[in-house]
């Protein structure tokens, strides 16, 4: 039934506690999930992305997450300028699907501008008074289930969003509007083999597969997939965290991750800059899609 599509079986979601059997589960299905990702006769055809990081020019947009936050956060922001820069501007209206606390307001503003904003989230998040102007707004939905209006949207934007959503997949069948439109997209999800930093989050990471179920909806076209980060990614986040991974055996020998704890996660980063491109797919720590979708007149 079109009312329970979703990319993958996950039915256990990491984003509530778990008890140990769900945890098994849970882990299992990572596995079986990795194992899915593995086949690759999708169809799908992937870039490598090669982040730029200016740590300077990061934390003045994105703010104290793009100095200190998660790598793979980071490199998501330096995507947002580097790549994504080409859909956005002051004359696009966008929708953030799954906004949270509505910061993307703040940082989409201050990186490229724009002519309206309108951020949806399942509940109302206590800041989002602190980001209200006159061109944004905010608004309550159940993404995979409520209908989305965008008879004024150029694009849709989310970072980190629906691998929490149960239904994924509906989440771009539930678009309405009163004109047909078309519609540009920028989405970031975490790649199957984040389940290393992330562990028990979402419903899901992303494969091949996965995606190729996200992007059945009608009306898409023109994907572009690009692989963030690979191994070397989930070292700096655990040296980050104080519980570094001190060897590593990759490509037929064992590696090791210069880290300066001196110094702020970007910056670490920027040095590690030229082995922060995966090899592949399979090595990606997350995955950037930008795709075109035309959405009919009710």
């Amino acid at each position: 039934m079109a009312s329970i599509r979703k990319s993958s079986f996950h039915f256990i979601s990491g984003d509530r506690p778990l008890n140990q059997l769900e945890e098994g589960v849970y882990r299992l299905s990572y596995l079986f999930e990795r194992f899915i990702g593995s086949i690759r006769s999708t169809g799908i055809s992937c870039q490598f992305y090669r982040p730029t990081l200016d740590a300077e020019r990061l934390v003045r947009i994105f703010g104290e997450r793009a100095s200190s936050g998660s790598p793979s956060r980071i490199l998501s922001f330096d995507f947002i300028l580097e790549v994504a820069k080409k859909e956005f501007g002051p004359d696009k209206s966008v929708i953030d699907l799954g906004c949270g606390s509505g910061v993307y307001a703040q940082h989409l503003h201050r990186a490229f501008g724009y002519r309206h904003y309108n951020g949806y989230d399942i509940a109302p998040h206590p800041e989002w008074p602190n980001f209200a102007a006159a061109n944004v707004h905010f608004a309550t939905a159940e993404l995979g289930k409520d209908w989305i209006d965008v008879d004024d949207a150029d694009i849709v934007f989310s970072q980190s969003v629906l691998e929490h959503i149960q239904y994924d997949c509906q989440v771009f069948a539930r678009f309405r509007t009163a004109r047909a439109r078309r519609l540009r997209h920028v989405h970031l999800v975490p790649a199957t083999l984040s389940f290393f930093e992330g562990r028990l989050h979402g419903y899901r990471r992303y494969g091949l597969r996965a995606i190729a179920n996200l992007l059945s909806a009608k009306g898409i076209s023109e994907v572009e997939l690009y692989a963030l980060g690979n191994w070397v990614t989930r070292e700096i986040h655990w040296e980050s965290k104080g519980k570094p991974k001190r060897a590593e055996f990759h490509d037929g020998h064992v590696t090791l991750v210069p880290y300066d704890r001196s110094l702020p996660v970007v910056e670490n980063m920027a040095r590690n800059r030229a082995n922060l491109v995966a090899k592949r797919v399979e090595d990606a720590a997350f995955f950037a899609l930008i795709f075109t979708q035309d959405v009919d007149a009710e």
